[in-house]
């Protein structure tokens, strides 16, 4: 059987490789044992047939794409976006195929990544103290250090060194870093603490009044046991007639010597009680003060000596005295003595044996005067010569002097 292709209208279904014909004419059979035929089919260029492939890329960075028929043309969007995002590729149909040289839009999607920056970090530094240590803040990723380190005075510019976050095409970056501005503040000096003020002296009292007059109270020899009482308004007085109130510090005579063992004052009665304990002591006294209760007037004072006998116990030690210091001994100046006269002494002695002995002294100056005196009773002479006659000041006796040396 032959087949006329001319007149076969055919669909064709290029990956089935499924053909259905129809023919127009009823067709001539040929007896023959051979029924093969051969069909040319031309497709049509689509997207498929492209191997159409864009990788992965960068955000921002120029879309790439391969493909393995046809030519590459326009891609939109142009540049990665962020994420898994659709782009359309033109194509070209290459020969071979029914619309050969013309262009078909392709789809394909691909993920940008983005890369990490000063905006995503989102730095901000805050002011602080000079000489303190710089701190801020990001957004995203860490803060490592900043250099300068410490806050310096003013406005100054800071580098941050940040860690670059996972999901970022420049993650792993260690010398990533952004810039900030901050202010160094001085501290303001710490205040001056107050000057405490001056201490208040305490108030100058004002002299007191005296309206109290009052009459030595006689001493009072108790014997062991003994009470004696003192009517108080027998030794005191108040002027201007009003009453007054007493007490009495008998500290000394009771807890220190043991003479008393009480002394109480009920109104103006003193009562006393002699100790009954055997013990001698050296005479006390108690202290009687009088107030008439007016602000502003003296109160009165009187001291009541008093002794306890009776007892015969061994006597208490009488509180040592003592002794008054010793002022320092004045050292007294050294005298200078005066510049000696510059005069030559010569002193010898007389033989003239009525005189027992004569001591004399001859100076050169003034004239050569010369004195000398008796050892015996102290006689003085003066002489006005280097040899002759000498005469006593209280003569009982002429001298005839010579200077002559030895004795006849």
């Amino acid at each position: 059987m032959s087949i006329n292709a001319d007149n076969i209208i055919g669909t064709y279904d290029i990956y089935s490789k499924q053909y259905i014909l129809t023919f127009t004419e009823k067709p001539t059979l040929i007896e023959s044992t051979d029924c093969s035929f051969q069909i040319s089919i031309i497709p049509e260029f689509e997207c498929a047939y492209s191997g159409l492939s864009i990788p992965d890329g960068i955000v921002g960075d120029t879309v790439t794409a391969t493909v393995t028929e046809g030519t590459i043309g326009t891609i939109t969007p142009s540049a990665y976006q962020q994420g898994l995002t659709d782009y359309s590729v033109q194509i070209t149909a290459p020969g071979g195929y029914t619309n050969a040289g013309t262009i078909i839009l392709c789809p394909a999607s691909a993920t940008g990544t983005p890369t990490f920056g000063c905006s995503d970090a989102a730095l901000s530094i805050n002011n602080g103290n000079v000489g303190a240590t710089v701190t801020g803040t990001v957004s995203l990723g860490t803060i490592v250090s900043f250099t300068p380190s410490t806050y310096v005075s003013g406005s100054t510019q800071y580098f941050a060194k940040i860690t670059v976050p996972s999901g970022y095409s420049n993650t792993g970056d260690t010398e990533f870093g952004c810039s900030g501005s901050a202010t160094g503040i001085n501290p303001p000096p710490p205040p001056t603490p107050p000057t405490p003020p001056a201490p208040t002296p305490p108030p100058t009292p004002a002299p007191c009044t005296s309206r109290i007059t009052s009459s030595s109270i006689p001493a009072q020899t108790l014997t062991q046991g003994q009470t004696v009482t003192i009517n108080l308004n027998s030794y005191f007085t108040q002027l201007d007639g009003l009453s007054l109130s007493y007490s009495v510090n008998a500290a000394q005579a009771i807890n220190f010597y043991g003479l008393l063992s009480s002394a109480t004052i009920s109104g103006s009665t003193l009562t006393m009680v002699a100790n009954n304990n055997n013990v001698c002591s050296p005479t006390s006294s108690v202290q009687i003060t009088a107030d008439d209760g007016v602000s502003g007037n003296c109160i009165g004072v009187g001291n009541i000596g008093i002794t306890v006998t009776g007892c015969s116990g061994p006597t208490p030690p009488t509180p040592p005295t003592p002794p008054p210091p010793t002022p320092p001994t004045p050292t007294p100046p050294t005298p200078t003595p005066p510049a000696p006269t510059p005069s030559l002494y010569y002193t010898f002695n007389a033989c003239d044996p009525s005189l027992a002995a004569v001591d004399v002294q001859l100076a050169s100056q003034p004239a050569n005067n010369a004195r000398y005196v008796r050892s015996s009773d102290m006689t003085f002479w003066t002489y006005d010569n280097n040899a002759g006659t000498s005469t006593a000041t209280n003569p009982t006796a002429s001298l005839n002097f010579t200077s002559n040396t030895g004795c006849p």
